[in-house]
């Protein structure tokens, strides 16, 4: 049996003419970084791109690097028995797949639930996986393990925003399960018409849709049958990651021509303005360039508050609705279980299922719709901010470049409007909410201080003299209210940790890093335009011929990606 995710694209299949794509990448890469390297790149050019992309020489070096690898990862991830691991970093393992040939690896990786040491290692490798396929072991209380996937999420979500994974696709993950011939045999009641299979499936259907939402379940009994189906799904993945960095790293280079692109159009226009134009823009263009600068330490702040007010309301939310006599009664017998008062009364069992049950609720409420919108709707205000601001950069860059952006290729693939920001800030404005939600997982060690004292050892014989339902009743009650003391910390803590941290860095990338350095980029055109009139008019045909060169790679890199197979794209 599998979860998978089939794509519906099909991509280049000839290994030769990937490893051409790659070096036609590679090509013209290499050709702008010799005109960036030229004298006639002068220092005023440079040190405007270097505004908006630092040390952009070396990133462009690393880029091609990159594309040039060998490599390109499928990470599988189990669970890791202590009887496998070892001291082994790497082992090479003769493979003759043909589908696996054209620089394509698979990484086992230690398991999801498995030591520090060896999880460290595979977060230590996220940033290199394109592809991700989780093994189940269905034997082991359903295979899903609920408290350790989420780790992974929260590392997938931090590493797209940092950008340290571009070539990661949401799409591409496989869930495949194993070993349904070892499920215990339990005893089900006589009326039921699930067989222990057929609820391990559904129970592991659930859990991994409230992880990862868009995976698409298919059930077969069929082994074979579903070897080939994963097999298939195998391979497309694989085709995709033989091309994936060849789009990304295109997509780059197209962004940062155009970007030098402007810089060089603003001075071969400069003569069709008189200095008092100029002047008269340049002040214009200043003023807004100070105001949106300030915007963006405001906004900033504006947005930090109220995410922290949301993550406040919910937790409010979340504690009023405990502390009603209706809510206590849901929460305490939730669908699919006895009633608490019908559980085997085992002191420290019973409260420690009345935790259980608590933090069941705690995250059905943290991933319903109602809160999920909570945070849409933060996301929506600093994406619609980061628009505004984006094409009010480019209106300016307009009027000195006389470069409308309806004559740019839209290189991000998205709206008319997005296309005048960058591609990281759209990657960025574009993530998904249910990521950082997915991640959401308490742990019932960490979630409570601990058990209260109505099961202290030395009030077990009190406890004793009660009646079993009045113990029931007494332990409820106390274990309950000791959940309800610690519930506003927890439930925000916990969403400090995951859609706060989702957004608030966000906020960040947009507010400190992508706007200010499109920004400052500007800035420094337009000082440099005042600085240096008479020498930018007496350099025209220097700069004419750079400009050329430019275009030359800015159209190459347009027909070069119109020519390439809808599923690259």
């Amino acid at each position: 049996m599998a979860i998978a995710q089939p794509m519906s694209r099909t991509v280049c299949s000839s290994s030769e003419e990937n490893e051409e794509l790659k070096q036609k990448v590679i090509s013209m890469y290499r050709d702008f970084l010799n005109i960036l390297k030229s004298d006639d790149f002068t220092e005023d050019l440079q040190s405007e791109l270097q505004k908006s992309y630092p040390d952009y020489l070396t990133v462009l070096e690393k880029r091609i690097t990159d594309i040039d690898k060998l490599d390109h990862g499928i990470v599988i991830a189990d669970k890791t028995s202590s009887k496998k691991t070892n001291n082994f970093r790497s082992v090479d393992i003769g493979f003759p797949i043909p589908f696996l040939m054209s620089n394509t690896i698979l990484v086992d990786t230690p398991g999801i639930g498995g030591s520090k040491e060896v999880t460290q290692r595979l977060m230590e490798y996220l940033p290199n996986a394109v592809s991700f396929i989780f093994v189940i072991d269905v034997s082991k209380a359903g295979g899903m393990q609920i408290e350790k996937l989420p780790k992974i999420l929260q590392s997938i979500v931090l590493l797209k925003m940092e950008n340290e994974m571009p070539c990661f696709d949401l799409e591409d993950v496989i869930f495949v399960t194993n070993k349904w011939d070892t499920i215990p045999k339990n005893e089900r009641d006589e009326d039921s018409s699930e067989d222990d299979e057929t609820c391990t499936w559904k129970t592991l259907e659930s859990d991994i849709k409230e992880t990862w939402p868009s995976v698409t379940p298919e059930k077969e009994n069929s082994s074979t049958a579903q070897f080939e189906k994963f097999r298939k799904a195998l391979e497309l993945r694989i085709r995709k990651a033989e091309n994936i960095r060849i789009v990304r790293h295109l997509r780059f280079l197209q962004e940062i021509l155009v970007a030098v692109s402007k810089s060089l159009n603003s001075r071969l226009e400069l003569g069709n303005k008189t200095e008092k134009e100029q002047m008269d823009l340049a002040r214009d263009h200043i003023k807004k360039i100070k105001f949106w600068t300030e915007q963006c330490r405001e906004v900033r702040k504006a947005s930090q508050k109220r995410i922290k007010k949301v993550i406040e309301d919910i937790a409010q939310e979340c504690y009023d609705y405990m502390s009603t006599d209706e809510g206590k009664d849901k929460i305490l017998n939730p669908p699919g279980r006895p009633p608490i008062m019908k559980v085997i009364w085992q002191p420290r069992q019973f409260a420690m299922e009345i935790h259980k049950r608590v933090l069941l609720y705690i995250e059905h409420f943290l991933k319903s719709s109602e809160v999920n919108e909570k945070f849409v709707t933060e996301k929506e205000e600093i994406e619609s901010f980061y628009k505004k601001v984006s094409s009010e950069l480019s209106d300016m860059e307009e009027g000195w470049t006389v470069i409308r952006i309806f004559e740019i290729e839209c290189l991000t693939d998205t709206n008319a409007e997005m296309s005048k920001a960058s591609i990281a800030g759209v990657v960025l404005a574009t993530s998904p909410i249910w990521l950082p939600i997915a991640a959401i997982s308490i742990a019932l060690g960490v979630a409570f201080t601990g058990l209260t004292i109505a099961i202290a050892p030395v009030l077990v014989p009190t406890i004793l003299i009660l009646g079993r339902d009045t113990r029931k009743k007494k332990v409820i009650d106390e274990e309950y209210n000791n959940c309800l003391m610690s519930i506003r910390s927890l439930v925000s803590n916990e969403l400090e940790s995951t859609c706060g941290a989702f957004i608030n860095k966000l906020i960040d990338r947009i507010t400190l890093d992508l706007l200010p350095k499109r920004i400052k980029s500007l800035e420094k055109m337009i000082q440099q335009l005042l600085d240096n009139r008479r020498q930018i008019l007496a350099n025209q045909e220097p700069l004419c011929n750079l400009s050329r060169k430019v275009k030359v790679i800015e159209k190459s890199a347009t027909e070069f990606k119109r020519r390439l197979p809808n599923g690259m794209l």
